[in-house]
């Protein structure tokens, strides 16, 4: 028994899914980050695999850099190394700002 055919969607269609442009669906295509049926030369339209799996790629990819500061090991914020300076000012911002401005 064939399999059922899937529902192909639009650029439009798409468009709205994801909540962008169309134009920027078929930049996303052209880039090759969005697979599409290609039916003629100016013909797109997209299964909801398609769609899924370009989901799925994205929010594997949407973590953000890691930093030095989430480096395991890495002293927190506020931390003296030793021999540093261990004296504290207490000056608040509104005070820097103040005088910063008076430098003008």
């Amino acid at each position: 028994m064939p399999e059922p055919l899937t529902r192909l969607l639009t650029p439009k269609e798409v468009a709205t899914y994801l909540r962008i442009s169309e134009s920027e669906v078929h930049r996303l295509v052209r880039s090759g980050r969005l697979n599409c049926v290609q039916v003629t030369p100016r013909k797109r339209v997209f299964t909801t695999e398609q769609l899924d799996q370009f989901i799925q790629d994205q929010s594997r990819q949407s973590s953000r850099p890691k930093t030095l500061i989430d480096t395991p090991g890495f002293p927190p914020v506020g931390y003296q190394r030793e021999g540093g300076d261990s004296e504290r000012t207490d000056v608040s911002r509104a005070s820097l700002r103040k005088e910063m401005m008076s430098w003008e």
